[in-house]
């Protein structure tokens, strides 16, 4: 299961002694007090999602990655005339 976090994230669980058997324990709270701010809310959805079996995550670092721009974002950055 920690295979599936980034090595900062499993760094950290470690530092604060908390293995596999404990990751299950974490409340929301707590996981909020071991990665703190805006910056950290990416790895503690991997967390979350890893110890609460919602959904499949192959690693934090493939969630971390920013996505594509979705089309409206492409169209919003190249306006074109449409006539009616």
């Amino acid at each position: 299961m920690m295979d599936k976090l980034d090595e900062e994230t499993v760094t950290t669980l470690k530092v604060a002694n908390i293995g596999e058997d404990l990751l299950h324990s974490l409340s929301r709270d707590d996981i909020k007090d071991l990665f703190p701010g805006p910056a950290n809310f990416l790895r503690r959805r991997a967390i979350w999602l890893v110890v609460n079996d919602e959904e499949k995550v192959e690693t934090t670092a493939e969630i971390l990655q920013p996505s594509p721009p979705r089309d409206s974002e492409e169209q919003m950055r190249s306006p074109t005339l449409r006539c009616l």
